[in-house]
């Protein structure tokens, strides 16, 4: 429970924490704090950010991108058509970039402008 002490959270959260994950609980909060927002009743996704950043989670990490994704899609009044086309929207949005940026960093353009270095095959 120290650990949890120590980056923020209330002794409530960390018995809840504990009874959930038991002697896993550190090694899951370390892993994906955002998994608290699923699992635990009165941690959502803004707790769980706060966590993450105070333990060192990335702000561009995946399980952040993913946790606020699925925030955004439970939250979303399905009432509304139009809220939820533009929520889904800016979602395709961000995962087209995210896609994009990955491409970019596991496939850097050559030097001669082209997206993709020709095979050097002699």
């Amino acid at each position: 429970m120290l650990f949890l002490h120590s980056h923020g959270v209330s002794t409530s959260r960390a018995v809840r924490i504990f009874k959930t994950y038991g002697e896993q609980a550190i090694e899951k909060v370390r892993s994906n704090p955002y998994m608290l927002a699923k699992d635990i009743y009165g941690i959502g996704f803004a707790t769980a950010d706060q966590i993450a950043q105070k333990i060192g989670i990335p702000r561009d990490s995946l399980d952040r991108a993913r946790a606020g994704i699925d925030h955004v899609l439970l939250e979303a009044p399905v009432s509304s058509a139009l809220k939820l086309n533009t929520v889904q929207s800016g979602l395709r949005k961000r995962c087209d970039f995210a896609v994009g940026k990955a491409n970019r960093e596991s496939n850097p353009p050559c030097a001669e402008g082209r997206s993709k270095c020709p095979s050097s095959t002699t």
